[in-house]
Parts: structure tokens; C-alpha cells; sequence
């Protein structure tokens, strides 16, 4: 996959975004009840999978609204909730591309956002989380050092991203896991390689 270069978005409503197309990809993040009630067991699986297969420090699953990004899931940080405006999330949902970002501190889009200065970000890769035909949030990882990321890595974490699209659309773990007739327990050795 192609990595996506965007210009800062300067407003909540993101400038390459439509107005009439943000609000109906905020209608669609609130017909997703599992945004907001779902258990996070699910989806810390599914961080953490990518958290060890990358050896980030880092590792997070949030849906963005429109002002902030909601944490699902989060390994290795303690947030809640980070501002939208000018975040990585922010970028990686006006794509269905990986958006890769190999030194944050020296890229003007995100050098100067609170969460970049206070975590001490270098490396960022997110791939968004299609629902519906809307790009609800984004699995991504992070960390304090540079990495590279080829092909095959932005293929495999647009994987994994699938995978939570499909839990987000589902009522619960047990009716997703009974959908594929396996556990996200059994799935991890494919989406996440091995424990290291």
C-alpha cells in the first residue's frame, strides 16, 4: 500500500473532508453502539498483536468524533480521549491507505501537537477502520524510535484493522468468534506472529 501524505487539517471538520460526508460518518460512528459499550478485550487482543509484531512502545485503537479520539484500546500510554485536531488519527481517517509517518518530530503536520511533544512520538503507522463505507478510527502503533515500514508491514496492519471493523460491527466477542468458528485467542498467531 501506498503511504498517504496529507496536508494538517486546520478544522474539527477535516478541509479534504465534506461537510455533508463528515456528518454522515459521525451518524454512522453513533449507530456503532460497540464504540461506545463494548468490552475492550477484543481489541486490546488485537493491539497487542500488533504491539509485539512491530516491538513499538506503543500500540492504540480509537474512534475518532468530532473533536476527539475515543482509546479503545491503548498499550504502553494511560489517555482517555486525545484532541482530533492536527492528530495522526485525524489524517488516517481521510484515507483507506496506511498512513505512515517515520519521524514525527521533524514533520511539520504533527511535530508541534501535545500528544507528539509530552509521548516523545518519533514513529507513527495507522490504518484506518472502514465501517459501513466510513472510516470510523484507526488501529495504529508508535514509538520513541524511528522504524521502517515496507509493503508487506502496511498490508499486515490493514489486516488487523479489518479485524476490529468486523468486531465493531458485531453485538459481541462470543457472536464474532462463533462467526469464524475460532477465538480471537487462535487468531493471534496469524495477526501477530510470535511473542517476543
Amino acid at each position: 500500500m501506498k503511504t498517504t501524505r496529507i496536508g494538517n487539517p486546520s478544522f474539527f471538520i477535516p478541509r479534504h473532508t465534506e461537510p455533508l460526508e463528515e456528518r454522515r460518518r459521525l451518524a454512522a460512528l453513533r449507530r456503532y453502539s460497540s464504540v461506545n459499550t463494548f468490552s475492550e478485550l477484543a481489541f486490546d487482543r488485537v493491539s497487542a498483536a500488533a504491539r509485539r509484531r512491530w516491538q513499538t512502545r506503543i500500540a492504540l485503537i480509537g474512534f475518532v468524533d468530532d473533536v476527539s479520539v475515543l482509546l479503545k484500546s491503548l498499550l504502553g500510554i494511560k489517555l482517555d480521549r486525545i484532541p482530533r485536531r492536527g492528530s495522526f488519527f485525524d489524517s488516517t481517517i481521510l484515507s483507506r491507505e496506511i498512513t505512515v509517518v517515520e519521524d514525527a518530530l521533524s514533520d511539520t503536520r504533527f511535530a508541534d501537537h501535545a500528544f507528539t511533544q509530552n509521548q516523545r512520538i518519533r514513529f507513527y503507522a495507522g490504518a484506518p477502520i472502514r465501517v459501513g463505507g466510513f472510516n470510523l478510527g484507526a488501529l495504529c502503533i508508535l514509538d520513541d524510535r524511528r522504524h521502517s515500514f515496507g509493503a508487506d508491514d502496511r498490508k499486515e496492519l490493514a489486516e488487523m484493522a479489518s479485524v476490529v471493523a468486523d468486531e465493531t460491527e458485531t453485538p459481541g466477542y462470543q457472536a464474532f468468534a462463533a462467526t469464524l468458528g475460532v477465538s480471537l485467542f487462535e487468531l493471534r498467531p496469524t495477526l501477530g506472529g510470535s511473542n517476543t
